[in-house]
């Protein structure tokens, strides 16, 4: 998705904090030097994940710095925040290193380095998070969890960013009390919630695009996905727009519609384009001359094959010759085997049938040359098009990231304003004090299996 997070965890307690955060992600692989290698710490996760571990010279804060830098073009790394965290230097680095080495392509939309201090979240260990059944219920399935009730986003990446406040709860006052607003906002307004809702849902994952876009995976399908979730964006922010809200019009200030993007693809790449770079139909008429051309020629390809035949049948005086194309054989002209006798000198057998003879004629045979040379240069300027607009695409990635940031963002409040809605929940109140007082409470997850029964 191009999220490139780091943290580094100190004192007594860091192995037991490190494992915590490892647990939290669920990560597939997880990268160590090579001297750690035999003293695999408790901290590592118990589920089925890969270790790797690579060379200690890649974890060396120097190299790691160095390969940081570089990639970020970047004379420091004051502006991301991590210049006195070496821990997390060193990790960040050896990562980008294994990126490079293993993706075989530049990384683009990997361009900014966030941190998450684990101080300024509450601390939710593995029996916390296992006890109060917040990701996965008792019976080790997301059905029944909180997050099971609270996730009711319309895009994969509102799914992410729910999980994500989920583990990683708030403690800041003022932060906590701007998604509370925001949240209120949406549930009051159902209407608008509906709309936005309905808007959301037609948005795919814009992380995951950028990321097979940028690592030069994608296909034309895939930037017709974007091109379908930018057309959204206008409709989204005006409906936004409509709220008084400070704290939602705070997201407004970096919105961006990403106008020269969607124009890009709209009007190059046809609107429902095949899986593969080479079965043509890419580029949209009009946008190239000699691809127009070269398509003009294979279109004509059946009237100058109708008109070759009659020619042909004329010419030799067989009635029943035809001609035809076949993936193995290519074009050829096709006579019974009654009328062979009749076939002119300059036709040359290329198959035997059981009752008829195939041959190709020099006419055809440069007819043949032609279309498969204009085959071949079609896929050869499509796809060097294609990659021109893939390009361009994502040099525009930071832009894509942060309108997914704060779609995401939306998503998830706007879900969490759709579950106080359906389930009759209040705003709670923040205070500086030490007292929690409840008041006709009731427990989200038992009261949902009570309304199951």
């Amino acid at each position: 998705t191009g999220v490139f997070r780091v943290t580094q965890v100190e004192g007594e307690n860091a192995f037991s904090l490190l494992s915590d955060e490892l647990h939290k992600l669920e990560p597939k692989e997880i990268i160590i030097p090579n001297s750690v290698k035999e003293q695999l710490e408790p901290w590592l996760p118990k589920d089925e994940v890969f270790v790797h571990t690579e060379e200690d010279w890649t974890f060396s804060f120097n190299e790691a710095y160095k390969k940081l830098l570089n990639h970020f073009k970047t004379q420091s790394l004051e502006g991301f925040g991590c210049e006195n965290m070496p821990a997390a230097i060193s990790s960040a680095g050896a990562l980008i290193h294994y990126l490079q080495e293993t993706q075989k392509s530049t990384i683009e939309h990997i361009n900014t380095l966030t941190l998450f201090p684990v101080q300024s979240y509450m601390a939710v260990d593995q029996c916390t998070l296992t006890s109060l059944e917040l990701v996965q219920s008792s019976e080790g399935s997301r059905k029944n969890s909180l997050l099971d009730l609270l996730d009711l986003s319309q895009t994969p990446m509102g799914a992410r960013r729910v999980r994500e406040w989920i583990l990683k709860p708030l403690i800041d006052t003022e932060k906590i009390n701007g998604r509370l607003s925001i949240v209120q906002d949406f549930k009051d307004n159902p209407t608008e919630r509906k709309r936005i809702r309905d808007l959301l849902r037609n948005i795919f994952d814009l992380e995951r695009l950028l990321g097979r876009i940028s690592l030069s995976a994608c296909n034309a399908r895939d930037l017709i996905a974007l091109k379908k979730s930018l057309v959204v964006f206008p409709s989204l922010l005006e409906t936004l727009t409509d709220y008084g809200s400070i704290a939602i019009h705070a997201y407004l200030q970096n919105w961006d519609n990403l106008n020269n993007i969607y124009d890009l693809i709209d009007q190059n790449l046809t609107d429902d384009p095949p899986l593969s770079l080479k079965e043509g139909n890419l580029i949209k008429p009009g946008r190239n001359k000699e691809l127009d051309r070269l398509k003009k020629i294979i279109r004509q390809g059946k009237n100058w094959i109708a008109s070759l035949e009659s020619e042909e049948k004329e010419k030799t005086g067989i009635p029943a010759l035809k001609v035809g194309f076949n993936k193995i054989y290519g074009y050829y002209i096709e006579v019974t085997k009654k009328h062979c006798d009749h076939v002119p000198a300059e036709y040359i057998r290329k198959q035997s049938l059981v009752n008829a003879e195939r041959y190709i004629s020099p006419k055809l045979k440069e007819y043949e040359e032609e279309i498969t040379g204009a085959e071949e240069k079609i896929f050869s300027i499509e796809q060097k098009l294609f990659e021109e607009i893939r390009s361009t695409v994502s040099l525009a990635g930071s832009r894509i990231q942060v309108m997914s940031r704060i779609i995401s963002e939306i998503d998830a409040l706007s879900s969490f304003a759709e579950v106080a809605h359906r389930y009759n929940y209040c705003q709670p109140e923040f205070t500086k004090d030490h007292n929690l007082i409840i008041k006709n409470g009731r427990h989200p997850l038992i009261e949902q299996i009570d309304q199951s029964v």
